[in-house]
């Protein structure tokens, strides 16, 4: 019966129905095909992870508070993750917490 119909593509706004025809003149048509939400959804993330904004935001971020942790161990000699309540490692934390977003709308901004 479908190899004698007559296969017409039509296309409805993001799906696409295949309308077969047969020798009496009746229409048979599949209903379409849903997409795979969790495909969809790992390719979005997929696609954010790997721009270049993500990159070059992510990189700049982690030298810059690796840089900082550094310092701070070399001359003020305090480990910012075993003293956490120490009000240097916690002017660190504020001031990364602070430079984080700044550094986000600053790769992001269209020059």
């Amino acid at each position: 019966m479908l190899f004698s119909c007559l296969l017409l593509l039509t296309l409805y706004s993001r799906n696409t129905v295949i309308k077969c025809i047969n020798k009496d003149n009746r229409l048979y048509a599949l209903p379409p095909k849903k997409p795979n939400r969790f495909l969809l959804f790992i390719k979005k993330w997929l696609n954010i992870i790997f721009s270049k904004k993500f990159l070059y935001s992510s990189f700049i971020i982690f030298s810059t508070g690796l840089l900082g942790r550094y310092i701070i161990l070399t001359y003020l000699q305090v480990n910012v993750f075993t003293d956490m309540y120490n009000p240097i490692s916690i002017s660190f934390y504020g001031f990364m917490s602070g430079y984080t977003p700044r550094t986000w709308v600053l790769i992001s901004f269209k020059w």
